[in-house]
Protein backbone atom coordinates (compact mmCIF):
# COMPACT_ATOMS: atom_id res chain seq x y z
CA UNK A 1 0.00 0.00 0.00
CA UNK A 2 1.56 3.22 -1.18
CA UNK A 3 0.59 6.26 1.42
CA UNK A 4 0.81 9.36 0.18
CA UNK A 5 -0.15 12.79 1.94
CA UNK A 6 -2.13 15.56 0.22
CA UNK A 7 -1.54 19.64 1.88
CA UNK A 8 -4.44 21.79 0.71
CA UNK A 9 -4.90 25.47 2.07
CA UNK A 10 -8.42 26.31 1.15
CA UNK A 11 -11.36 25.03 3.09
CA UNK A 12 -13.29 26.45 0.21
CA UNK A 13 -14.71 24.15 -3.32
CA UNK A 14 -13.77 24.92 -6.95
CA UNK A 15 -12.52 24.30 -9.53
CA UNK A 16 -8.99 23.02 -8.60
CA UNK A 17 -10.52 21.22 -5.83
CA UNK A 18 -12.44 19.53 -8.52
CA UNK A 19 -9.18 18.77 -10.54
CA UNK A 20 -7.90 16.95 -7.22
CA UNK A 21 -11.23 15.08 -6.32
CA UNK A 22 -11.07 13.78 -9.21
CA UNK A 23 -7.39 12.72 -9.75
CA UNK A 24 -7.59 11.11 -5.87
CA UNK A 25 -10.62 9.22 -7.01
CA UNK A 26 -8.66 7.84 -10.01
CA UNK A 27 -6.40 5.82 -7.84
CA UNK A 28 -6.73 2.09 -7.04
CA UNK A 29 -7.50 2.26 -3.53
CA UNK A 30 -6.67 -1.15 -3.08
CA UNK A 31 -3.08 -0.36 -4.09
CA UNK A 32 -3.17 3.79 -2.83
CA UNK A 33 -4.61 5.43 0.88
CA UNK A 34 -4.19 9.24 0.62
CA UNK A 35 -4.09 11.09 4.00
CA UNK A 36 -5.45 14.88 3.74
CA UNK A 37 -4.59 17.37 5.68
CA UNK A 38 -6.81 20.00 4.87
CA UNK A 39 -9.05 22.46 6.74
CA UNK A 40 -12.60 21.54 7.36
CA UNK A 41 -14.84 23.04 4.86
CA UNK A 42 -16.69 21.62 1.86
CA UNK A 43 -13.69 19.59 0.20
CA UNK A 44 -12.69 17.99 3.34
CA UNK A 45 -16.33 16.78 3.30
CA UNK A 46 -16.06 15.40 0.05
CA UNK A 47 -12.46 13.80 -0.09
CA UNK A 48 -14.01 11.86 3.19
CA UNK A 49 -16.26 10.37 0.54
CA UNK A 50 -13.22 8.87 -1.06
CA UNK A 51 -12.39 6.89 2.14
CA UNK A 52 -9.35 9.70 2.42
CA UNK A 53 -8.27 9.90 6.11
CA UNK A 54 -8.66 13.47 6.84
CA UNK A 55 -6.58 15.52 9.29
CA UNK A 56 -7.86 19.08 9.87
CA UNK A 57 -4.88 21.46 9.93
CA UNK A 58 -5.12 25.14 8.94
CA UNK A 59 -1.61 26.35 7.11
CA UNK A 60 -0.71 29.58 8.38
CA UNK A 61 0.54 32.27 5.63
CA UNK A 62 4.33 31.44 4.32
CA UNK A 63 6.49 34.36 4.91
CA UNK A 64 4.99 36.90 7.63
CA UNK A 65 6.73 37.55 10.20
CA UNK A 66 3.33 37.69 12.62
CA UNK A 67 3.11 33.92 11.30
CA UNK A 68 6.59 32.66 11.97
CA UNK A 69 6.04 30.15 15.16
CA UNK A 70 2.94 29.26 13.64
CA UNK A 71 4.88 28.49 10.58
CA UNK A 72 7.17 26.41 12.41
CA UNK A 73 4.70 24.23 14.31
CA UNK A 74 2.61 23.65 11.29
CA UNK A 75 5.67 21.97 10.02
CA UNK A 76 6.28 20.28 12.77
CA UNK A 77 2.64 18.62 12.93
CA UNK A 78 2.99 17.80 9.14
CA UNK A 79 6.44 16.25 9.80
CA UNK A 80 5.13 13.92 12.02
CA UNK A 81 2.21 13.10 10.26
CA UNK A 82 4.09 12.18 7.18
CA UNK A 83 6.19 10.21 9.57
CA UNK A 84 2.72 8.28 11.25
CA UNK A 85 1.55 7.16 8.23
CA UNK A 86 4.65 6.11 6.78
CA UNK A 87 4.44 8.54 3.79
CA UNK A 88 5.80 7.91 0.23
CA UNK A 89 5.34 11.04 -0.98
CA UNK A 90 3.94 14.30 0.32
CA UNK A 91 1.75 16.93 -2.32
CA UNK A 92 1.00 20.18 -2.43
CA UNK A 93 -2.53 21.11 -3.70
CA UNK A 94 -1.27 24.71 -4.44
CA UNK A 95 1.39 26.77 -4.35
CA UNK A 96 0.72 28.13 -1.11
CA UNK A 97 1.12 24.71 0.99
CA UNK A 98 3.99 24.30 -1.35
CA UNK A 99 7.07 24.95 1.26
CA UNK A 100 5.17 22.73 4.25
CA UNK A 101 4.99 20.11 1.43
CA UNK A 102 8.70 20.21 0.37
CA UNK A 103 10.26 20.60 4.03
CA UNK A 104 8.08 18.23 5.18
CA UNK A 105 8.88 15.78 2.46
CA UNK A 106 13.11 16.53 3.09
CA UNK A 107 12.59 15.70 6.87
CA UNK A 108 10.60 12.41 6.16
CA UNK A 109 13.43 11.68 3.20
CA UNK A 110 10.90 10.92 0.80
CA UNK A 111 9.83 12.84 -2.58
CA UNK A 112 7.20 16.01 -3.10
CA UNK A 113 4.94 17.06 -5.64
CA UNK A 114 3.22 20.30 -6.41
CA UNK A 115 0.35 21.29 -7.87
CA UNK A 116 -0.07 24.84 -9.67
CA UNK A 117 -3.35 25.25 -10.44
CA UNK A 118 -3.88 28.73 -9.14
CA UNK A 119 -4.50 31.62 -11.25
CA UNK A 120 -3.24 34.34 -9.20
CA UNK A 121 0.62 33.21 -8.77
CA UNK A 122 3.42 34.40 -10.19
CA UNK A 123 7.21 33.89 -11.35
CA UNK A 124 8.15 35.06 -8.22
CA UNK A 125 6.17 33.08 -6.33
CA UNK A 126 7.62 30.04 -7.31
CA UNK A 127 11.19 30.67 -5.26
CA UNK A 128 9.65 32.28 -2.34
CA UNK A 129 7.15 29.18 -1.84
CA UNK A 130 9.95 26.42 -3.00
CA UNK A 131 8.36 25.15 -5.83
CA UNK A 132 11.59 24.90 -7.44
CA UNK A 133 12.44 23.00 -4.59
CA UNK A 134 9.90 19.76 -5.19
CA UNK A 135 10.89 16.53 -7.02
CA UNK A 136 8.01 17.24 -9.44
CA UNK A 137 5.79 20.29 -10.29
CA UNK A 138 2.50 19.74 -12.33
CA UNK A 139 0.98 22.59 -14.17
CA UNK A 140 -2.37 22.23 -16.00
CA UNK A 141 -1.27 24.52 -19.06
CA UNK A 142 1.49 25.40 -21.17
CA UNK A 143 1.28 28.64 -19.78
CA UNK A 144 1.94 28.21 -16.39
CA UNK A 145 4.53 25.25 -17.10
CA UNK A 146 6.69 27.65 -18.84
CA UNK A 147 6.18 30.34 -16.35
CA UNK A 148 7.56 27.63 -13.62
CA UNK A 149 10.09 27.11 -15.69
CA UNK A 150 11.04 31.06 -15.76
CA UNK A 151 10.50 31.15 -12.16
CA UNK A 152 13.48 28.42 -11.74
CA UNK A 153 11.89 25.49 -12.06
CA UNK A 154 14.42 22.51 -13.72
CA UNK A 155 12.58 21.87 -16.66
CA UNK A 156 13.43 18.44 -16.31
CA UNK A 157 10.84 18.31 -13.28
CA UNK A 158 8.05 20.30 -14.51
CA UNK A 159 5.66 18.33 -16.35
CA UNK A 160 1.92 19.44 -18.14
CA UNK A 161 -0.87 17.38 -16.39
CA UNK A 162 -4.05 19.25 -18.32
CA UNK A 163 -7.36 19.08 -16.72
CA UNK A 164 -9.07 15.93 -17.63
CA UNK A 165 -13.56 16.20 -17.61
CA UNK A 166 -15.45 13.46 -16.81
CA UNK A 167 -17.53 12.96 -20.15
CA UNK A 168 -20.29 11.02 -18.46
CA UNK A 169 -21.36 13.78 -16.36
CA UNK A 170 -20.61 16.76 -19.50
CA UNK A 171 -21.37 16.06 -22.67
CA UNK A 172 -24.06 17.18 -25.66
CA UNK A 173 -26.98 14.73 -24.61
CA UNK A 174 -27.46 16.26 -20.76
CA UNK A 175 -30.88 17.75 -20.00
CA UNK A 176 -31.00 21.78 -19.74
CA UNK A 177 -34.25 21.90 -20.85
CA UNK A 178 -35.92 22.69 -17.55
CA UNK A 179 -33.95 25.24 -16.18
CA UNK A 180 -33.62 27.01 -20.16
CA UNK A 181 -37.73 27.26 -19.58
CA UNK A 182 -37.28 29.06 -15.86
CA UNK A 183 -34.69 30.66 -17.21
CA UNK A 184 -35.61 31.88 -20.87
CA UNK A 185 -38.99 30.48 -21.91
CA UNK A 186 -39.18 32.68 -24.94
CA UNK A 187 -38.80 30.07 -28.17
CA UNK A 188 -36.78 32.53 -30.54
CA UNK A 189 -34.56 33.78 -27.44
CA UNK A 190 -30.57 33.44 -27.17
CA UNK A 191 -29.25 32.84 -23.88
CA UNK A 192 -25.80 33.55 -22.56
CA UNK A 193 -24.18 31.66 -19.41
CA UNK A 194 -21.62 32.77 -17.42
CA UNK A 195 -21.15 30.04 -14.83
CA UNK A 196 -18.44 29.39 -12.19
CA UNK A 197 -17.64 31.91 -8.87
CA UNK A 198 -18.48 35.11 -9.33
CA UNK A 199 -15.67 37.46 -8.72
CA UNK A 200 -13.49 40.55 -10.06
CA UNK A 201 -10.82 37.52 -11.41
CA UNK A 202 -13.38 36.26 -13.20
CA UNK A 203 -14.66 39.24 -15.05
CA UNK A 204 -18.61 39.18 -15.33
CA UNK A 205 -18.22 42.93 -14.98
CA UNK A 206 -16.15 43.14 -18.34
CA UNK A 207 -19.13 40.39 -19.59
CA UNK A 208 -21.84 42.53 -18.48
CA UNK A 209 -20.09 46.03 -20.38
CA UNK A 210 -20.32 44.36 -23.18
CA UNK A 211 -23.52 42.81 -23.40
CA UNK A 212 -25.60 45.35 -22.73
CA UNK A 213 -25.66 47.32 -26.30
CA UNK A 214 -26.13 43.91 -27.62
CA UNK A 215 -29.11 43.44 -25.59
CA UNK A 216 -30.60 46.82 -26.03
CA UNK A 217 -30.19 46.22 -29.74
CA UNK A 218 -31.62 43.19 -29.53
CA UNK A 219 -34.35 41.47 -27.64
CA UNK A 220 -34.15 38.02 -28.19
CA UNK A 221 -30.90 38.04 -25.91
CA UNK A 222 -30.85 36.96 -22.18
CA UNK A 223 -27.90 36.53 -20.14
CA UNK A 224 -27.41 34.42 -16.80
CA UNK A 225 -25.03 34.45 -14.27
CA UNK A 226 -25.01 30.99 -12.91
CA UNK A 227 -22.64 30.58 -9.59
CA UNK A 228 -21.75 32.29 -5.86
CA UNK A 229 -19.36 35.32 -5.11
CA UNK A 230 -19.13 37.91 -2.86
CA UNK A 231 -22.34 40.25 -2.35
CA UNK A 232 -20.97 43.55 -2.72
CA UNK A 233 -19.37 42.47 -6.12
CA UNK A 234 -22.85 40.47 -7.35
CA UNK A 235 -25.24 44.14 -6.15
CA UNK A 236 -22.74 46.46 -8.20
CA UNK A 237 -22.83 44.25 -10.98
CA UNK A 238 -26.72 44.49 -11.05
CA UNK A 239 -27.28 47.87 -10.19
CA UNK A 240 -25.89 48.36 -14.25
CA UNK A 241 -28.38 46.74 -15.23
CA UNK A 242 -31.81 47.40 -13.26
CA UNK A 243 -34.00 47.05 -16.62
CA UNK A 244 -32.83 44.00 -17.69
CA UNK A 245 -33.14 42.41 -13.86
CA UNK A 246 -36.91 43.75 -13.82
CA UNK A 247 -37.72 41.82 -17.29
CA UNK A 248 -36.14 38.71 -16.15
CA UNK A 249 -33.68 39.01 -18.76
CA UNK A 250 -30.42 38.92 -16.91
CA UNK A 251 -30.69 36.49 -13.93
CA UNK A 252 -28.22 36.13 -11.09
CA UNK A 253 -28.47 32.26 -9.88
CA UNK A 254 -27.02 30.37 -7.18
CA UNK A 255 -24.61 27.73 -7.76
CA UNK A 256 -25.95 23.77 -8.42
CA UNK A 257 -24.61 20.87 -8.41
CA UNK A 258 -25.75 19.71 -11.51
CA UNK A 259 -23.64 22.39 -13.08
CA UNK A 260 -24.10 20.25 -16.34
CA UNK A 261 -27.68 21.33 -16.97
CA UNK A 262 -26.87 25.04 -16.38
CA UNK A 263 -24.31 24.25 -19.24
CA UNK A 264 -26.54 22.69 -21.46
CA UNK A 265 -29.60 25.35 -20.70
CA UNK A 266 -27.74 27.89 -22.69
CA UNK A 267 -26.59 28.42 -26.45
CA UNK A 268 -23.59 30.43 -25.48
CA UNK A 269 -20.53 30.12 -22.37
CA UNK A 270 -18.97 33.48 -21.98
CA UNK A 271 -16.05 33.31 -20.14
CA UNK A 272 -14.29 36.51 -19.61
CA UNK A 273 -11.69 36.01 -17.01
CA UNK A 274 -8.94 38.09 -16.49
CA UNK A 275 -6.53 35.24 -15.34
CA UNK A 276 -6.77 31.61 -15.06
CA UNK A 277 -4.62 28.48 -15.00
CA UNK A 278 -6.49 25.86 -17.02
CA UNK A 279 -10.42 27.23 -16.95
CA UNK A 280 -12.39 23.79 -16.00
CA UNK A 281 -15.30 26.16 -16.86
CA UNK A 282 -14.55 26.44 -20.36
CA UNK A 283 -13.59 22.92 -20.93
CA UNK A 284 -16.67 21.29 -18.84
CA UNK A 285 -18.96 23.84 -21.50
CA UNK A 286 -16.94 22.14 -24.79
CA UNK A 287 -17.74 19.05 -23.32
CA UNK A 288 -21.33 19.88 -23.34
CA UNK A 289 -21.13 20.78 -26.62
CA UNK A 290 -21.43 25.11 -26.19
CA UNK A 291 -20.15 27.25 -28.29
CA UNK A 292 -17.80 29.20 -25.94
CA UNK A 293 -16.11 32.81 -25.60
CA UNK A 294 -13.11 33.11 -23.26
CA UNK A 295 -10.24 35.39 -23.10
CA UNK A 296 -6.60 34.20 -24.16
CA UNK A 297 -5.82 33.22 -21.08
CA UNK A 298 -5.12 29.42 -19.10
CA UNK A 299 -5.22 26.61 -21.44
CA UNK A 300 -6.85 27.84 -24.27
CA UNK A 301 -4.83 27.64 -26.77
CA UNK A 302 -4.66 23.88 -26.47
CA UNK A 303 -8.53 23.98 -25.46
CA UNK A 304 -9.49 25.52 -28.80
CA UNK A 305 -6.54 24.05 -31.36
CA UNK A 306 -6.40 27.54 -33.24
CA UNK A 307 -10.21 28.51 -32.45
CA UNK A 308 -10.93 26.08 -33.99
CA UNK A 309 -13.16 24.45 -31.19
CA UNK A 310 -14.15 28.11 -29.74
CA UNK A 311 -13.51 31.91 -29.63
CA UNK A 312 -11.10 33.78 -27.85
CA UNK A 313 -10.20 37.34 -27.43
CA UNK A 314 -7.59 39.25 -25.69
CA UNK A 315 -8.01 39.90 -22.07
CA UNK A 316 -10.22 42.97 -21.11
CA UNK A 317 -10.81 43.66 -24.87
CA UNK A 318 -14.51 44.71 -23.98
CA UNK A 319 -14.82 45.47 -27.68
CA UNK A 320 -13.26 41.95 -29.29
CA UNK A 321 -15.93 40.48 -26.62
CA UNK A 322 -18.77 41.91 -27.95
CA UNK A 323 -17.39 41.75 -31.79
CA UNK A 324 -17.55 37.37 -30.48
CA UNK A 325 -20.84 37.63 -28.77
CA UNK A 326 -22.80 39.25 -31.82
CA UNK A 327 -21.35 36.66 -34.18
CA UNK A 328 -22.31 33.75 -32.24
CA UNK A 329 -25.97 35.00 -31.09
CA UNK A 330 -26.69 35.65 -34.78
CA UNK A 331 -24.91 32.58 -35.94
CA UNK A 332 -26.96 29.28 -34.84
CA UNK A 333 -24.82 27.31 -37.78
CA UNK A 334 -21.44 28.90 -36.21
CA UNK A 335 -22.60 27.76 -32.63
CA UNK A 336 -23.20 24.29 -33.15
CA UNK A 337 -20.28 24.00 -35.61
CA UNK A 338 -17.93 25.16 -32.81
CA UNK A 339 -19.91 23.21 -30.29
CA UNK A 340 -19.29 19.75 -32.13
CA UNK A 341 -15.85 20.36 -32.65
CA UNK A 342 -15.16 21.44 -29.02
CA UNK A 343 -16.71 18.24 -27.56
CA UNK A 344 -15.09 16.15 -29.50
CA UNK A 345 -11.71 18.18 -28.88
CA UNK A 346 -12.73 17.24 -24.90
CA UNK A 347 -13.36 13.22 -25.92
CA UNK A 348 -10.26 12.92 -27.47
CA UNK A 349 -7.56 15.32 -25.83
CA UNK A 350 -8.92 16.29 -22.02
CA UNK A 351 -10.15 13.25 -20.67
CA UNK A 352 -10.34 12.52 -16.92
CA UNK A 353 -9.44 8.56 -17.90
CA UNK A 354 -6.11 10.23 -19.74
CA UNK A 355 -5.84 12.78 -16.76
CA UNK A 356 -6.18 10.31 -13.55
CA UNK A 357 -3.69 7.81 -15.47
CA UNK A 358 -0.88 9.99 -16.32
CA UNK A 359 -1.21 11.51 -12.24
CA UNK A 360 -0.58 7.71 -11.34
CA UNK A 361 2.03 7.04 -13.21
CA UNK A 362 4.08 10.48 -11.62
CA UNK A 363 3.20 8.93 -8.40
CA UNK A 364 4.35 5.78 -9.25
CA UNK A 365 7.71 7.06 -10.58
CA UNK A 366 8.52 9.14 -7.10
CA UNK A 367 7.94 6.02 -4.83
CA UNK A 368 9.72 3.50 -7.42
Amino acid sequence: MIRPILLIHRAGWGGAEQTLLDLIEGLPTDQWQVTAAVPDGPFSEKLAGLQTNIESIRFPAWRKMRDLIRNRLCLRSITRLAGRVSARVVIAGDFRTAPYAVQAAVNRGCPSLVFIQDSTIRQRHIKAYRVHRADRVLCPSNRQLQQAILGGVDPSRAILLPVGIDTKRFNPHVDGSQLRNQWMPCQDAVLVGCIGSISPLKGQDLLLEAMLPLMREDKRIGLVFAGSGKNSFIENLKRRAPEFLSSNRIRFVDWMEDIGAAYAAVDVVAVPSRSESFSRVTAEAMACGKAVITTQTGAVEELFDRDRCGISVPVGDISALREALSRLVNDAELRMQLGHAASEQIVHHFSLAKSQQQFQEVLQSLCD
